[in-house]
C-alpha cells in the first residue's frame, strides 16, 4: 500500500521535470536523459542537487524521506593542496 508521501513524491518529480524539462535537467545534473526518464521519484542525492538550483527544497521534492542528508558542498573538498600547504615544511 502506498503512503500519501510516496504519492506526493511522484507528483513532485513531475513538477520538477516539467519546470526544467527532462533533457535540460539531465544536462544540469550531468546525467543521461534516459536516467531522468526512468525516475519514479527523484533520488535523494538528485533532490539535493536540484535544491542547489534554488527553485525547490529537497524536503518538498521528497516528502517521503523523513531525515535530510548532509547538504552538498561544492567547494568543500579541494582538488589539490593549496600553495600555502605545499610550501610549509613540517
Amino acid at each position: 500500500m502506498k503512503t500519501k508521501n510516496e504519492h506526493l513524491a511522484k507528483q513532485r518529480r513531475k513538477e520538477v521535470v516539467d519546470k526544467y524539462g527532462g533533457r535540460n535537467l539531465s544536462r544540469i545534473l550531468n546525467i543521461s536523459h534516459p536516467a531522468v526518464s526512468k525516475w519514479k521519484v527523484v533520488p535523494p542525492y538528485r533532490a539535493l542537487q536540484i535544491e542547489e538550483l534554488g527553485d525547490f527544497k529537497a524536503e518538498y521534492i521528497r516528502p517521503d524521506i523523513p531525515v535530510r542528508p548532509c547538504p552538498i558542498r561544492k567547494k568543500s573538498i579541494p582538488k589539490r593542496r593549496s600553495k600555502f600547504l605545499r610550501d610549509q615544511s613540517y
